[in-house]
């Protein structure tokens, strides 16, 4: 059993020295082991020098691609180089040492991770038996194949080397982020393959960074805004280019307002005293990160640097900020705030809070420097306290004790008064007050002024100095024949402690003054003499600790009966003029009071004053008779007896009313004459025509006043000029008549001639005349018609009246001159369109004609009869007095014949009488008035 070992160690070494000596081939990768007689080779792959397959991953087997990838299977022989042993040449596949490899370690089920496949076969071949060992790859090359492939047979190896090219690809990249600014970052990009693998970072077109080693890095460091943009990693090598990595990157950062130009705040839209509403304006870029907020930030001027820095958060583009302090002026600035920070703040806003009012100033100095006048030194308030700029003060005083029993009456000082002070320098000064009361308690009163208003008020008290006392209020008063009473007051203004009071007195028949000390409680003294009826003067001063006062100085006297003074027992005066008729008392004490009576009148008819004297307003003729004055007081009694008289000239009024009936077909008119004066008698009363004195009837009445009335009347039948003359011991006066003027008259009609069915037409007539006529228009039956306009136009008496229906209307106009008329027919609704026109007939112009020569001729009889009357008379009295006097004189029974238009109007024709020519006294009366019917010279 021992021997077969060394048999077969003999028989390997035999044949392996065979196999030396034989020819063998370089490409049958034979290895021979020195003590097997074993070959082992690959028949069916063809490797490189350095024994190595280079194959793509992932490669996959195909006919047209048989070169780049794995073959079907790697075929492994096994031969004996001497095949006469070969049949002791035995292949065990369970030995450790036979079989196929992969670095080292042998494949076989258990651990075959490759997906490779072994199978084995024997056949024999020309040159003996050969064992193949067959190693089948998979159809994909894969990476786990890359290595070395080891086929042995006992000693026996043969390697095959089998590369797997990689195709470059990219492992690793960063994703898409937002980076901060100012901060340090990389950008990683790792890619695989076989190298040199060249990794890229792009930004945008532009290459940043390069790496053939794999791996590139980019830095930045540090961040900055430009870095904001999109990003790609590329990767190739010799085999591929990896499909590029891309991502972008957003460079954060605080916001912010671009360049050096901010946006400013917004003007507020309100404030008051301690907040205000403000707007922003949005940042021009919220650094690629939402605004989250705003922060206001207002920090007082270094005048209020009392006043605390406010912050104020919002989230939106307002804010309403609080805790202010009222007057100050804070600069303002706000910051844009998003997840990475705050922006820089923005142009300031100086914003001025509205005042509050002031706090109270201080008042450090406050003495009396005299009676009338205090120092005030005052400091205004702490600054924190003002509540904006103090531009002025208000100092107000009030008197609160004038120390004075009688009150204080504002008399000749202000008991109060409000002084505005405006701070021109400086916020503390020092004035001086005067003006006050002397030795009174005041309350001064200073307050600080700012865009609010007065403040609060700072409240002091002072009282200024003593001074000499006011005068007292004294009366004296008689008590006796022989003693006069004095009593008196403490002074209104006593200006200090009363400490007593000085009287003095002197009577003014000796001179001599008697002087009385009496003390502060005293105010009455009794001064008594033996002389009756004797004045005296009469001095009280009152004492303070400066010494006597003012004195008040009063007269009074002894005891007396009164006395009138009787010189004048006539009073004459013009009538209608104001008067007082005296009653002088030239003794009497104490006064006497006076009272009036008259013998005359029961009713007194004047008034008395408290003068003593009886006024008349005014005196007339009523006033005159007799009058007494009486002065009584408890010593006696006095009476005056005076006679009023009263003077009043002439005047004289005429009434030419048609009265009664008619003498040989003439009229007859009455001419009434009234006269009026004070004394008068009838002799004095003439009617003239002609320069010659005319007879009538003359009444003569005295009337209750003393007035003597005379009333002459004469009948006359002619249309002549009468004059009617009043004489006094002082003037005369005369009035005439006016000469009457025929009247004449016009009518026609405003509308056509005639007129149709549902219309009508309006006729106007016209009418002259002086005095002026009484104008009417009746129809054919005489019916007077009902007129709608009567007026007056240029002289002319105006009327019109609307027919509706056609025929004969006659315009009718009268006045003391004689009647007139006019016809007029118009064609109605049922007759044809002819007008006839009623003209005035042939007499009618006849009497126009006359009229017209006899008013030329009035005219120059007048101008020439004025000349004379001027040159004759030296006074004139109007018209206006002559109603006057008639309207106070109460003429009685001549008050009826007083001239009125009979129709109710007056104009210039009526007036234009020859002798109103003379004067500048005719006035044109309108409607229901009292025409001047005479012009007195």
């Amino acid at each position: 059993m021992e021997a077969v070992p060394v048999i077969r160690v003999l028989l390997v070494l035999c044949l392996a020295g065979a196999a030396v000596c034989q020819n063998a081939s370089p490409s049958d990768f034979l290895l021979r082991l020195s003590t097997f007689p074993v070959q082992v080779a690959f028949n069916n792959i063809t490797v490189g020098t350095d024994g190595t397959f280079n194959v793509l991953e992932n490669a996959t087997r195909t006919p047209a691609n048989a070169i780049a990838a794995l073959p079907d299977s790697v075929i492994c022989e096994a031969r004996a180089r001497l095949p006469a042993l070969f049949g002791m040449f035995s292949i065990n596949l369970e030995n450790p040492y036979v079989g196929w490899f992969f670095n080292g370690e042998k494949i076989f089920a258990g651990n075959n991770t490759l997906g490779v496949n072994i199978t084995f076969s024997s056949f024999m071949s020309s040159s003996g038996l050969v064992h193949e060992y067959l190693l089948h790859f998979p159809t994909v090359a894969t990476r786990n194949l890359d290595g070395r492939f080891t086929c042995q047979v006992e000693r026996d190896t043969a390697n095959l080397n089998v590369h797997v090219q990689i195709r470059a690809k990219i492992l690793q990249a960063n994703e898409s982020a937002n980076i901060t600014i100012n901060t340090t970052r990389s950008l990683e990009c790792v890619a695989e393959g076989d190298h040199p693998v060249d990794v890229v970072w792009y930004q945008g077109n532009t290459e940043r960074v390069r790496s053939n080693n794999g791996r590139a890095v980019l830095t930045f460091s540090p961040v900055e805004r430009s870095d904001t943009g999109n990003y790609t990693c590329e990767a190739s090598n010799a085999f591929a280019t990896a499909a590029p990595r891309n991502l972008s990157l957003t460079v954060q950062e605080p916001p912010t307002f671009g360049g050096t130009v901010f946006p400013s705040l917004s003007a507020p839209d309100t404030f008051n005293t301690t907040a205000a509403a403000v707007k922003y304006t949005a940042p021009s870029m919220d650094g690629n990160s939402p605004v989250v907020s705003y922060l206001l930030t207002c920090r007082p001027l270094a005048a209020y640097s009392f006043a605390p820095v406010i912050n104020a958060s919002s989230v939106t583009l307002a804010v309403t900020v609080t805790g202010l302090h009222p007057g100050a002026t804070y600069t303002c600035t706000y910051q844009a705030i998003n997840g990475i920070g705050a922006s820089n703040p923005s142009q300031p806003l100086n914003l001025r809070l509205d005042d509050a009012t002031s706090a109270a100033p201080a008042i450090s100095v406050l003495s009396a420097v005299s009676s009338t006048a205090v120092n005030i030194t005052y400091q205004p308030p702490a600054a924190e306290m003002r509540f904006g700029d103090v531009t002025g003060y208000i100092l107000s005083y009030n008197v609160t004790n004038c120390n004075a029993p009688s009150g204080c009456p504002c008399v000749s000082y202000a008991c109060s008064t409000d002084a505005e002070m405006t701070v021109t320098s400086g916020l503390a000064g020092s004035m001086i007050l005067r003006g006050l009361r002397r030795y009174t308690d005041y309350d001064i009163t200073l307050q600080a002024v700012n865009r609010a208003g007065p403040g609060a008020e700072l409240v002091m008290a002072v009282r200024t100095l003593e001074d000499v006392s006011g005068p007292p209020a004294v009366t004296a008063a008689t008590l006796s024949r022989t003693s006069i009473r004095v009593q008196w007051d403490v002074p209104t203004e006593p200006n200090g402690v009363i400490l007593g009071y000085n009287l003095s007195y002197r009577a003014t028949i000796d001179g001599n003054d008697t002087f009385v000390n009496l003390t502060a409680g005293t105010r009455q003294f009794d001064i008594v003499d033996e002389i009756e009826d004797t004045v005296y003067t009469i001095g009280v001063t009152a004492i303070n600790s400066l010494g006597l006062g003012l004195p008040t100085v009063v007269n009074a006297s002894t005891g007396a009966s009164p006395a009138i003074d009787k010189t004048t027992v006539i009073y004459t005066y013009t009538a209608f003029t104001n008067q007082n008729v005296p009653c002088v008392t030239t003794r009497g004490s104490p006064r006497p009071m006076i009272l009036w009576s008259s013998s005359t009148f029961p009713s007194l008819n004047g008034t008395a004053n408290a003068d003593g004297s009886l006024s008349f307003s005014p005196v007339q003729t009523a006033t005159v008779g007799t009058y007494t004055c009486t002065a009584t007081n408890i010593y006696g009694m006095d009476t005056h007896t005076v006679d009023v008289r009263v003077q009043s000239g002439p005047m004289v009024l005429i009434d030419d009313t048609v009265q009664g009936p008619t003498l040989s077909g003439t009229a007859l008119y009455t001419l009434i004459c009234t006269g009026v004066a004070f004394p008068l008698s009838a002799s004095q009363l003439v009617w003239m025509q002609g320069g010659q004195e005319l007879a009538g009837n003359a009444v003569t009445t005295t009337l209750p006043n003393g007035v003597i009335q005379v009333v002459r009347t004469i009948a006359v039948a002619g249309n002549a000029e009468y004059t009617c003359r009043i004489s006094s011991p002082s003037t005369q006066m005369e009035a005439r008549n006016v000469p009457w003027v025929p009247a004449a008259v016009q009518m026609f009609t405003t509308s056509r001639a005639s007129f149709g069915e549902g219309e009508n037409a309006t006729l106007l007539c016209l009418g002259a005349g002086s005095p002026f006529p009484l104008v009417r228009i009746t129809d054919a039956a005489g019916t007077t018609l009902p007129m709608s306009t009567i007026m007056l136009r240029n002289n002319v008496v105006e009327v019109s009246t609307t027919v509706t229906s056609g025929g004969l209307f006659v315009c009718v106009a009268s006045n003391r001159g004689g009647e007139v008329n006019s016809t007029l027919t118009i064609q109605g609704p049922e007759g044809s369109t002819s007008l006839i026109s009623g003209l005035p007939d042939m007499w009618l112009w006849v009497i126009i004609g006359v009229v017209g020569a006899l008013l030329l001729l009035i005219v120059i009889v007048c101008v020439c009869r004025c000349r004379k009357s001027r040159s004759s008379h030296s006074k004139t009295y109007r018209v206006k007095d002559e109603l006057h006097m008639n309207r106070d004189y109460s003429l009685g029974q001549t008050s009826g014949h007083q001239r009125q238009n009979r129709y109710g109007i007056c104009i210039d024709l009526v007036c234009l009488r020859p002798v109103c020519m003379c004067v500048s006294e005719c006035t044109t009366y309108l409607l229901s008035c009292r025409c001047p019917s005479v012009v007195v010279h």
